[in-house]
């Protein structure tokens, strides 16, 4: 017994459904996620709830415990990057030293800032180094600080520069000062691949719709004679 034409297409339909089928587990067994945001633009489809992605994140990020690394690092600035800290200061009353730093970093949290204080006194100088204790600031902005220092005698002299600070940056290893996107998180760049699944989803949806009514537009034209555009 011969099949019909509808059957032909089923069976026809059945093959390309097996083959991409084969396909795909062999691409699956092949090709592996290089890292976690590829592995969640892989696994991200349209469509899906707030839940399943949150799920999809997570099974992610135990095959790329090494996330970890995209995460803000706590890491000394550089030469350039400390000498865009820059502010005022002098004694205070009551053996303080204090007044106002301002962070000039567009991509770096500061903290952990250390003072060098020289004293001059009759032609004689001695520098001490201060730690800024509790001081954290966000890119572009001042913070004022204060704490109790070593005076000298009456009538000495203080200058000060900032020494050394600390960081926390998004920046990876082999990046390069500057490169680092504006103070970004690492919950900001899933996001940000969450987003980019779902377009690319939304637009491969797009091409099967289209193709599909293309195909439809072909057979009612072929079933009523007419020919094809």
């Amino acid at each position: 017994m011969q099949n019909g034409p509808q059957e032909a297409q089923t069976d026809g339909l059945v093959r390309k459904v097996l083959l991409l089928s084969v396909c795909i587990a062999i691409h699956a067994a092949c090709s592996r996620p290089a890292s976690y945001e590829d592995c969640v633009l892989r696994n991200v489809k349209d469509g899906m709830s707030d839940e399943a992605v949150v799920t999809v994140t997570r099974i992610c990020r135990t095959q790329f415990p090494s996330v970890a690394a995209t995460k803000p690092k706590d890491r000394p600035l550089e030469p350039s990057e400390l000498r865009s800290l820059t502010g005022r200061a002098g004694p205070q009353n009551g053996g303080r030293y204090g007044g106002t730093l301002y962070n000039g970093n567009g991509h770096l949290l500061v903290k952990d800032v250390r003072l060098r204080i020289t004293t001059t006194t009759a032609g004689e100088e001695s520098g001490r180094t201060y730690r800024i204790e509790n001081i954290e600031f966000p890119p572009l902005t001042a913070t004022s600080f204060s704490f109790g220092f070593v005076e000298g005698d009456t009538g000495a002299e203080h200058s000060w520069r900032i020494e050394s600070a600390r960081a926390l940056s998004p920046r990876v290893d082999g990046e390069e000062p500057g490169d680092a996107p504006p103070y970004e998180t690492a919950e900001e760049r899933v996001r940000a691949a969450v987003e980019r699944a779902r377009a690319i989803a939304e637009e491969y949806r797009q091409r099967v719709r289209d193709r599909l009514d293309a195909d439809t537009r072909r057979r009612q034209q072929k079933e009523q004679g007419s020919p094809e555009p």
